[in-house]
């Protein structure tokens, strides 16, 4: 395996042993294709009920990190920066909210996860 310049091992895998030419990942259980349902528990979301590629296909980013709360204000900070309108009354709705573990908010191609 290669080494970087402290002389700490360096693992990685080939690009196309875990992603296809189009940047989909490409999936090593190949049970997952036989699958009726995929259940992201602590999630709350389903293939089932919801459209996931729909949902989250236009995603490039993803921010991790602090409370449901901080996460809602940095969606809304990164709605500010990008300059996407939310109607009027609308707000960013807590997209796991029903699995109670965390907090998603989706603002444009951004996803802040608490």
């Amino acid at each position: 395996m290669p080494a970087n310049s402290e002389g700490t091992t360096l693992c990685h895998l080939e690009e196309t042993e875990y992603q296809a030419e189009d940047g989909s990942v490409l999936l090593k259980n190949p049970h997952i294709h036989t699958l009726e349902e995929d259940i992201l528990y602590h999630l709350s979301l389903s293939t089932r009920t919801h459209n996931l590629l729909e949902m989250f296909g236009d995603l490039k980013f993803i921010c991790v990190g602090g409370t449901a709360k901080r996460m809602e204000d940095l969606a809304y900070l990164i709605g500010q920066k990008l300059g996407v309108k939310l109607p009027a009354g609308v707000v960013l709705e807590d997209i796991s909210s029903r699995g109670q573990r965390y907090a998603m908010y989706k603002i444009g191609p951004v996803l802040a996860v608490s």
